[in-house]
């Protein structure tokens, strides 16, 4: 019972800190700038897969949505692109 309570204190404390670490992120970023597809989706992801998993599977929740969240290479788009018509 004591072991439950310990992982489940140190799985809201990773989640507090990664919040605030978020929170931080967006808090130094210009004003103009746009979040990124990152910062609106991990949120979410993370939220939803506590709420769907049960308890050993949503200890993997962060690390989850970070594969999910991050961009592979095949979906990012260069921008920088030569073009050579005359």
């Amino acid at each position: 019972m004591e072991s439950k309570r310990m992982v489940m204190f140190v799985t809201v404390m990773i989640v507090m800190v990664m919040g605030n670490l978020l929170i931080q992120t967006e808090a130094d970023a210009p004003p103009q700038a746009q979040p990124s597809g990152f910062l609106t989706c991990y949120p979410g992801c993370v939220v939803s897969c506590f709420v769907e998993k049960k308890f050993p599977q949503f200890l993997l929740c962060p690390f989850t949505c970070i594969g999910t969240c991050l961009p592979s290479s095949s979906q990012m788009v260069s921008t920088n692109k030569i073009n050579n018509t005359p």
